[in-house]
């Protein structure tokens, strides 16, 4: 799976650059469908700071646990893998989470709640995204790439929080002056 999750059975890619490969590989047997991620060490230097700091699919799992424990709605990580070289270096890694069926971008869904005259919609979402932001920061995510593309609302309203592979974890909160560069 580690070297090409995209050419799983009815894997259909989502988002494809150099260093990344998303594909939704569908349920089948009472299985869940499951969203796949590979990261590729594309930069000559990243299979170092990987082995240092952990590759982009470790350190999404590590904070997809931490935040679900903390309340937040994330997708549930069930596969980690990496590939190393005979050094020990990983040179690719995949992560694959459960998929939250039903959801739509957030931004698609704040043009619908305007578009239905729904003000108070709009701002509900708002303040989930500044308790999602607050709850990040508590639990020791330093979030560099906190944008609109990572969060999506549930049928029922709900924000779910996605694409942690950048997050940087501490044991303890994000001081303020970091906060308030991050948001």
């Amino acid at each position: 799976m580690a070297s090409e999750p995209e050419a799983l059975p009815g894997a259909r890619i989502i988002k494809s650059n150099r260093v990344r490969t998303v594909a939704h590989v569908p349920g089948s047997g009472g299985r869940e469908a499951l969203y796949v991620k590979r990261f590729r060490a594309v930069k000559s230097n990243a299979p170092l700071a990987w082995r240092f700091k952990g590759t982009p699919a470790r350190r999404e799992w590590d904070a997809l646990r931490r935040f679900r424990s903390a309340g937040l709605d994330c997708p549930e990580p069930v596969i980690l893998g990496e590939a190393r070289d005979s050094w020990g270096l990983p040179q690719a890694a995949v992560l694959a989470t459960k998929e939250i069926a039903g959801c739509e971008e957030i931004s698609v869904a704040v043009d619908r709640l305007r578009a239905a005259g729904d003000l108070g919609g709009s701002e509900r979402l708002t303040h989930d995204l500044a308790r999602i932001a607050w709850t990040i920061f508590q639990a020791g995510g330093n979030h560099p790439d906190m944008h609109l593309g990572n969060f999506l609302v549930r049928p029922d309203g709900g924000v779910v929080t996605l694409d942690l592979h950048s997050v940087r974890l501490s044991d303890r909160p994000v001081p303020a002056w970091l906060r308030r560069r991050r948001l």
